[in-house]
């Protein structure tokens, strides 16, 4: 009986109390006064995923992750190296809209990101410009939130769903 009394006092202490290990010791953390994480949306967790992925292949201002890099159906390079010098920068790094549809309007989301000034815009007719400026690039996604990549296609910025 005693055995038992024993066992059931360590269950009851082990559930009043979680160990949190940080990079230093770890923590005995009450878990009567949890800290409130807001949840994250489906909307909100495909935003995030396409601006990481943006990011780590080399759209935006920040290093591509070149051990990470996904492969567009059409890519215009020799190499790697060509690749991210025709991918650097092209791509503003927050998202400007979310659709709750993915690749070829499948289940999913298609979060648009605007272009950045290429310097062949320049070279532009304005009526070029005011067409390249209503269009972007969308990240799609399976509803699972995998299967990320950037279309190849041009996504007009109008039929995103909701503006970020």
């Amino acid at each position: 009986m005693k055995i038992y009394l024993f066992l059931l006092i360590i269950l009851i202490s082990s559930c009043s109390e979680k160990s949190v290990i940080t990079d230093q010791a770890v923590q005995v953390e009450d878990i009567t006064n949890p800290i409130s994480i807001k949840a994250e949306s489906n909307e909100q967790k495909a935003v995030r995923l396409a601006e990481e992925f943006v990011k780590i292949n080399g759209y935006t201002d920040v290093p591509a992750e070149k051990d990470k890099i996904t492969y567009e159906s059409v890519e215009f390079a020799n190499n790697l190296e060509e690749l991210l010098k025709h991918r650097k920068n092209t791509l503003v790094s927050k998202a400007y809209g979310v659709s709750d549809f993915g690749k070829m309007s499948g289940k999913g989301w298609a979060v648009v990101f605007n272009h950045k000034n290429y310097d062949f815009a320049s070279k532009m007719s304005d009526k070029e410009k005011r067409l390249y400026e209503s269009v972007g690039r969308a990240v799609t996604m399976d509803e699972n939130f995998n299967n990320l990549v950037l279309q190849h296609k041009e996504f007009p910025l109008g039929n995103a769903k909701r503006k970020l």
